[in-house]
């Protein structure tokens, strides 16, 4: 009789499994049809994201615009019914600042009748025109430096991706976590979390202190961060109690979602990089930031005064930091870090509900639940503080989870306390 139960119970876990899974397959087919069109664009702009931007109506006049004016100068734009198109010209415009006494003069809107105060015009490529006042020139077109390349911002991003990782790691080393003990998959990608909260913590008080944003600063203060971690880490002996992991062996079925899963979160994360900074809320707030604390280097962040300036600083900066380090505002760093901390949240999703015990089929099928309903629903492919937020609450409430099923380890507590600071900075 117990054999024929447990064999019952088997069946309908699995049924339940198969039928939830079946469910999927229309948020799933969702998320392929819309992220299709973005990677084939991708792919036909040859990963050259200048010319990926261009081919939004939304941008290709301000770019346009942008190599005929000369710099400094006072901009307007008549405002087009599309709003959107509104928030990418006052995005992609600056450094050119929108001003309500313009030498030059936009004409988004295409509703400039009588251009008595501007009387020099020249017609860009999509039909829109630019007028200019009598004293202001126009610059002849010429070709913008293309500066880095695609493999030089990719080997950009991931070293700098790696020094918070490792300035991680040497913090949870310090505080007795091994990585032997919770795994290096946890152990890299909390790491990151702690190092990304520190640096960008960091970086925020020394420039509230009056340093500017330099290559120089991010360099040494690097520095001061890496070393004195480094130098204690190495004599801090580590004593290694693993913690207690699932070690359920993995039903057919579960493989099967795992594996899902895995293709799933690889689509998803090949959609996010697939696209430029184009969404509203991160051209209007969060990515307008990162560009005028990029040009400013400072925190003078007037020119956003009517964008809510109270919100978080930590995200905006931390893609300005990389923007210093790219030596120019190449938004599609905020794409990929954006890539990145979803990719993070996966990994402490997955060795969460292994620290917790949890069955194999069952954090699979929450995993898959969580990327197939969210992610069709509201898409990751922002570059918004979002990701970052849900990265810090998971570690958060691993860490916090780890610390009460073992009390007496209080190094899980003070993680916890690191990733609620950066939880309420980001």
């Amino acid at each position: 009789m117990p054999v024929k139960r447990t064999g019952r119970k088997l069946f309908l876990q699995h049924a339940f499994a198969v039928i939830f899974a079946l469910t999927l397959l229309m948020p799933f087919y969702a998320i392929l049809e819309r992220s299709d069109g973005d990677i084939k664009r991708f792919i036909q702009a040859k990963g050259d994201y200048a010319r990926l931007r261009d081919s939004y109506p939304a941008f290709a006049a301000t770019t346009e615009a942008k190599k005929t004016i000369p710099p400094s100068s006072p901009v307007g734009i008549t405002y087009s019914p599309s709003g959107i198109e509104n928030v990418a010209a006052r995005y992609s415009l600056y450094p050119l600042k929108l001003s309500e006494n313009p030498a030059y003069l936009i004409d988004l809107a295409r509703s400039v009748k009588d251009p008595v105060s501007f009387p020099q015009r020249k017609k860009l490529s999509n039909g829109v025109f630019i007028y200019a006042k009598g004293s202001s020139p126009f610059l002849p077109e010429k070709e913008t430096s293309a500066g880095l390349s695609l493999p030089g911002k990719l080997l950009i991003f991931f070293s700098f991706a790696l020094f918070q990782t490792v300035l991680g790691m040497l913090v949870l080393r310090l505080l007795g976590i091994a990585p032997r003990a919770t795994g290096y998959l946890w152990s890299a990608a909390t790491g990151y979390l702690v190092g990304f909260c520190l640096f960008t913590a960091s970086l925020w008080i020394i420039l509230l202190l009056g340093f500017t944003l330099e290559i120089s600063t991010l360099l040494i203060l690097g520095a001061l961060l890496f070393v004195p971690l480094l130098f204690f880490s190495l004599g801090y002996n580590l004593s290694v109690n693993r913690t207690s992991l699932s070690k359920e062996v993995k039903s057919p079925l579960a493989k099967m979602l795992f594996a899902l899963t895995v293709c799933l979160a690889g689509i998803i994360t090949l959609w996010i990089i697939s696209n430029p900074v184009k969404d509203w809320d991160t051209m209007a707030n969060w990515a307008i930031k990162s560009k005028v604390i990029f040009h400013e280097k400072s925190l003078n962040l007037q020119y956003t005064q009517e964008n809510p300036n109270s919100y978080p600083i930590l995200w905006p900066l931390h893609i300005a930091a990389q923007f210093t380090l790219l030596r120019g505002d190449h938004d599609e760093v905020a794409l990929w870090s954006s890539a990145l901390f979803f990719l993070i949240l996966l990994s402490q999703l997955l060795k969460g509900f292994s620290f917790m015990g949890a069955k194999p089929l069952f954090a699979n099928i929450c995993i898959l639940a969580y990327i197939a309903y969210f992610t069709s629903q509201n898409p990751t492919t922002s570059a918004l503080p979002e990701n970052a937020f849900l990265c810090l609450l998971a570690g958060l409430l691993v860490s916090t989870c780890l610390w009460l099923k073992s009390p007496e380890k209080r190094q899980y507590l003070i993680l916890s306390v690191i990733l609620a600071a950066g939880l309420n900075l980001i």
